[in-house]
């Protein structure tokens, strides 16, 4: 349109000689020769109109027209793309639906992967490892047990016994029974942690007699291998039986309040300085005269939240006026997901 526009009609711009002789020889009243050059440029001139003002406004539309965006080469483009895409949208979605079919299937593989290394290590490492599947007898040390301990008190017993377990990996969950004789005087089921001692602890039982009437045996044992997952046992360990015990206070009875009573008092303050909550923490509280057990209590401290202090105090009967030195002692099963109390919003 801009060559057109710039361009002039020929009759305007060029006349040639035998107009331009035809115009000088005319004279005042002379008529144009008819089919003459002069004659015929004039037809042509009588057929030219003049521009109206709509032709204007095409003609400007027209220059508009040309200046819009999506007459660029960038417009084209987009159109193409566009249109393209538009041609072929179902082959689009049904390469989309074939890649996440492929993804969703990996995924899926890689979980049953996970899912049988899981369960193959499962079996191998919290399978029981009981005494009838044949295991072998250096897979797990035995438990060690010490003489049991007797402490009268009034018309009853108290009884204690140090059972120990060497083993690094392994845990046991026991049945027992305490024994005057033959007799099974007071039985229980309990548990000890890998490579740990702990004291069994069983009050007022039986008549008051001497020691060496009483007896301890164990059954049903059942050995489990630590998690190859829990790498560091220690650490695992340290973690959820994180307690701090102190402003520790034991008086021994230094009166009779009667003549067959002694009362004695302990205090001290129990702090749950790990990040998890219990359900109860029975403690086992042992009393030392250097390294003979004089005495044993138990205290059970429920609803132990993490973060949280305790001040316990206790008065019991016994005779504890040779023991010097307290030993409190928590007695959790870590392995147990039972003891763990869950977070309630309320």
């Amino acid at each position: 349109m801009d060559k057109f526009k710039d361009e002039e009609p020929e009759f305007l711009v060029q006349e040639d000689e035998a107009v331009k002789q035809e115009l000088d020889d005319l004279g005042p009243g002379s008529e144009i020769k008819p089919n003459s050059p002069l004659d015929q440029r004039a037809s042509i001139f009588s057929n030219v109109k003049p521009i109206t003002s709509t032709q204007k406004k095409i003609n400007n539309d027209l220059d508009e027209f040309n200046q819009e965006d999506y007459l660029d080469k960038k417009a084209f483009k987009r159109m193409n793309i566009g249109l393209w895409l538009s041609e072929n949208r179902k082959n689009i979605s049904k390469v989309i639906v074939v890649l996440l079919i492929l993804i969703s299937a990996a995924f899926f593989i890689y979980s049953l992967y996970n899912l049988s290394i899981y369960l193959r290590a499962g079996n191998q490492s919290e399978g029981l490892l009981d005494s009838n599947l044949n295991i072998k007898t250096d897979q797990v040390m035995p438990l060690i047990f010490s003489q049991v301990k007797v402490f009268p008190n009034s018309s009853k017993n108290d009884l204690a016994i140090l059972v120990n377990n060497n083993n690094p990996r392994f845990y046991a969950n026991f049945d027992y029974c305490f024994k005057k004789g033959d007799i099974e005087i007071s039985c229980g089921q309990s548990f000890i942690l890998p490579n740990s001692e702990k004291y069994i602890l069983d009050f007022g039982v039986g008549a008051s007699s001497a020691e060496g009437n009483f007896s301890f045996s164990i059954s049903k044992i059942s050995w489990r291998r630590v998690s190859r997952e829990i790498l560091d046992y220690q650490s695992f360990h340290d973690e959820r039986l994180n307690f701090d015990i102190y402003n520790i206070n034991f008086k021994p009875s230094t009166s009779l309040v009667s003549a067959n009573i002694d009362l004695n008092s302990l205090a001290f303050s129990f702090k749950n300085a790990s990040p998890y909550s219990y359900y109860e923490v029975p403690l086992n509280i042992l009393l030392f005269d250097g390294d003979e057990l004089k005495g044993i209590n138990r205290y059970i401290i429920n609803n132990f939240y993490t973060g949280e202090t305790r001040r316990v105090n206790l008065t019991w009967a016994s005779d504890l006026r040779r023991a010097k030195r307290t030993l409190i002692l928590p007695e959790l099963n870590i392995f147990d997901e039972n003891i763990f109390l869950k977070y309630s919003g309320n």
